[in-house]
Order: structure tokens, then C-alpha cells, then sequence
């Protein structure tokens, strides 16, 4: 992040290496992270603060599966229309796309896939 932030693309192996002795960031222990990033401070770089949103813990493939599961059978489809399911998520959920939708999102979305599905059936009869 600190490398995007600041622009430093050409001389970020250059500094880790003057810094650290080490070419890449893997290869440095805590106190050579901790050189790095109190030069990339001095050069301006700010970390992300707490008020930066965060996205929860994400669902699981599971989860994931089951709405995908539940939106096929709703639409009798062999293949999820993932545009028009990232189109339903947006509207009614707030989120952009599956890969957004995190573990605590997961149990209303697949109560409101099976709440649909059991009205459709419901006319059906």
C-alpha cells in the first residue's frame, strides 16, 4: 500500500534493500518492516485509518453455493445469470456482487432466495 501510495515503483527494491539487506518485503523480519515503514512515514505515506470501511468476515462457499443454488431453481436456470443476481444483490441488498456478501449478509439473502422460491410455488398451485 505504502508503495502505491507514495508512487515508488522503480526504487521500492532499492530502499528495502538499503534498509533491510533483503530484496523483497517477504524476506524482512519486524524490525526491518518497521525501518521500511518509518521512512515510507517520512516520505508522507498514512496508513489506513479505523474509520476506512471494512467488510466483515466473508461468507462461505457454501453460503455462496446455496444462493447461486436457490437463484437457478427460482429462474430455472442451468447457469446463474450472475449479472442479473449482482443486479437483485445491488437493489435489495446493498452490495455490488457475490463477492461482497459477507457471512453475517449470507443468512438474510438465502431467507429472502427461499422466501421468493416458496411464493412462486404457492401461485404455481
Amino acid at each position: 500500500m505504502a508503495k502505491n501510495q507514495l508512487t515508488i515503483d522503480d526504487t521500492y527494491r532499492t530502499i528495502l534493500v538499503k534498509l533491510t539487506g533483503e530484496v523483497t518485503s517477504k524476506d524482512i523480519d519486524r524490525a526491518g518492516f518497521e525501518t521500511v515503514m518509518g521512512y515510507f512515514e517520512l516520505l508522507g505515506f498514512r496508513p489506513m485509518d479505523c474509520k476506512t470501511p471494512r467488510y466483515g468476515n466473508r461468507a462461505g462457499f457454501g453460503q455462496l453455493e446455496l444462493i447461486r443454488q436457490l437463484w437457478r431453481e427460482i429462474h430455472c436456470e442451468s447457469e446463474v445469470n450472475e449479472e442479473a443476481l449482482a443486479g437483485w444483490l445491488l437493489k435489495y441488498q446493498k452490495v455490488s456482487a457475490m463477492r461482497f456478501v459477507t457471512a453475517a449478509m449470507a443468512a438474510p439473502i438465502i431467507t429472502a432466495r427461499q422466501g421468493w422460491d416458496a411464493r412462486k410455488r404457492s401461485k404455481a398451485a
